[in-house]
């Protein structure tokens, strides 16, 4: 009778792995396509030191596809600004992320602060920028839901499904889960739960009713809004996603990198419009410390 009780449940498991490997599947062949566009050339292990070139790596926040066409104006950017070329490489998960630039694959790193910290803490990566979000190098996390299902209070997630997004995720998986634990939420409280990778992609799974709730970053959050989505709590401020390096780019290249990127100005027209495809509320970077960061680490030590 066990048995049969739990068929469902089984099957829904089955279900969800069949739709994550076609997933992955329509996001290798998007990314394909779209780098096949600008000619950028995917490589593995580390790049002869005589390439004057740089590769930057961007965290999937969402479809690899989408992530391309918003940090392609950076990139040009940098490259007529350096001088030198400066290729994108975007990465199918948050983990291939950091382990490209761990193992030379890429020189640059757009990453999230539990990215960057898993970077700098085990190998060393280099914190060059972080993000002015309307002039401020904080952003937030929202936990939402849909309407007409009777969720109000993140109390009422208990026995329910929840969607974050990934393991490695700051925004969308690390604050929800503190916020739902605030709230007296543990993860056994919840029906289920469950990794669908892209912020966007647990909006569109709570959207449909597949979860009844799910957490992601407040500014992609807001674009489904006008689609049913609302917000039930949203977070604290949490620091800004931010740029860094490989440690073996030398302090010459770091330097006029990091120039390079807090000279980036809202007022100007150009440069307006490289932040706006990077985030509509985007105004530049600013220096960044490690220690800007703890607040995060400390986190990430207490939940397991």
């Amino acid at each position: 009778m066990e048995r049969i009780q739990d068929l469902p449940r089984q099957t829904m498991k089955r279900m969800e792995g069949m739709t994550g490997a076609l997933k992955m599947l329509n996001e290798q062949a998007a990314l394909l396509n779209q780098e096949l566009v600008t000619m950028t050339v995917r490589g593995r292990g580390p790049r002869a030191a005589l390439h004057k070139g740089l590769k930057f790596g961007v965290i999937p926040l969402e479809s690899p596809a989408t992530m391309h066409r918003r940090f392609q104006p950076l990139t040009e950017y940098l490259t007529q600004s350096l001088g030198r070329t400066v290729e994108l490489v975007v990465g199918l998960d948050f983990m291939q992320t950091i382990r490209d630039i761990e193992d030379g694959v890429t020189d640059l790193a757009f990453l999230t602060p539990t990215t960057y910290i898993e970077a700098h803490d085990k190998f060393g990566a280099v914190l060059l920028v972080k993000a002015l979000r309307k002039g401020l190098p904080y952003t937030h996390a929202a936990i939402v839901a849909g309407f007409g299902n009777g969720i109000e209070r993140l109390e009422d997630l208990r026995g329910k499904r929840f969607a974050f997004g990934d393991r490695m995720s700051t925004s969308s998986y690390l604050i929800p889960r503190s916020m739902l634990a605030e709230a007296g939420v543990r993860l056994e409280d919840l029906k289920d739960h469950t990794f669908l990778g892209h912020h966007d992609d647990v909006a569109r799974a709570v959207l449909a009713g597949e979860y009844d709730a799910g957490g992601l970053m407040e500014s992609i959050a807001v674009k489904f809004l006008d689609q049913g989505l609302k917000v039930l709590k949203t977070s604290g401020e949490i620091p800004e996603f931010n740029i860094c390096a490989s440690k073996g780019l030398d302090a010459g290249t770091l330097e006029s990198i990091k120039k390079t990127l807090i000279a980036l100005d809202r007022r100007n027209p150009g440069h307006a419009q490289v932040l706006a495809m990077i985030d509509q509320d985007y105004t530049g970077f600013a220096s960044a410390e490690d220690g800007d960061y703890d607040g995060v680490r400390k986190l990430m030590q207490s939940i397991t």
